[in-house]
C-alpha cells in the first residue's frame, strides 16, 4: 500500500511539442500542461525492488485523477475535491484517505499552472537529452518528490519518478496515450465509488 500510495502522488501528461536543443523551459512545460484537459492511457509503474504491476489512468483537470490496478493488485486510487482515496479489493469498502494538499499533485492538478511562480521546484536541469524538473512542497517535505523527465524531439514526458521522504524510489511509464477524451465525473466520484463497493 505504502509503494501504491507513493506512485500516487504522481501524475503523467503526454507533452507533445516542438523539439528543443537546450534544456525546456518551465513557460513550455506549463503551456503545455495547460493544454491538456483530460487523458486516458496504460502505465506500468516500476517500484524500487525492481517488481512492476500494470494499470488504467485517468485524468480530468482540475483536480481528478483515477488510477485501475490491474490483477495481482486491483488497488483504485481516486483523487477528487482535495482527496486522495485508495481502495484496498480486500478491504470494507471504506478507503484509505490522504489530503492533496501540500503535494507536488495540488500543483499539478490546478485549472491553471505556472511554473515559473511556483515555489515547489527544487531542480530543473538538461543531461543534452532530457530535461528533468523536481517538485516538492517546501513546507511539506515528508510528503514526498516527484521528477518529471521530459524527451526531446519532440518535447515529450517520458517517465516521473516518486522519491519518498526514505529515500525509495518508484517511476511511473504511461502507454497509448489519448488526449481530450471524455470522462464522466462519476469517474473521480470518491463517495460514489465508496457506495458502489459496499454493495458487492
Amino acid at each position: 500500500m505504502k509503494r501504491i500510495f507513493s506512485i500516487s502522488l504522481g501524475i503523467f501528461f503526454g507533452l507533445a511539442g516542438v523539439g528543443h536543443a537546450e534544456k525546456a523551459s518551465l513557460a513550455d512545460i506549463s503551456a503545455h500542461l495547460n493544454s491538456l484537459r483530460s487523458i486516458q492511457a496504460t502505465f506500468v509503474q516500476i517500484g524500487a525492488d525492481g517488481s512492476s504491476v500494470q494499470g488504467q489512468f485517468f485524468m480530468k483537470r482540475p483536480g481528478r485523477l483515477r488510477f485501475e490496478y490491474q490483477i495481482p493488485s486491483e488497488v483504485l486510487v481516486l483523487v477528487s475535491a482535495g482527496q486522495m482515496a485508495i481502495f484496498d479489493p480486500k478491504g470494507d469498502g471504506e478507503p484509505t484517505s490522504f489530503t492533496t494538499s501540500g503535494t507536488p499533485l495540488s500543483l499539478i492538478l490546478q485549472d491553471r499552472i505556472d511554473l515559473q511562480k511556483s515555489a515547489l521546484i527544487t531542480d530543473h536541469r538538461y543531461d543534452e537529452k532530457r530535461t528533468s524538473l523536481s517538485l516538492q512542497h517546501p513546507q511539506h517535505p515528508e510528503r514526498g518528490e516527484i521528477t518529471l523527465v521530459l524527451r526531446h524531439n519532440p518535447l515529450e514526458l517520458a517517465q516521473w519518478i516518486i522519491e519518498t521522504p526514505e529515500g525509495d524510489q518508484t517511476l511511473l511509464a504511461l502507454e497509448d496515450l489519448q488526449k481530450g477524451v471524455s470522462l464522466k465525473d462519476s469517474m473521480f466520484n470518491i463517495l460514489l465509488n465508496i457506495e458502489k463497493r459496499k454493495l458487492r
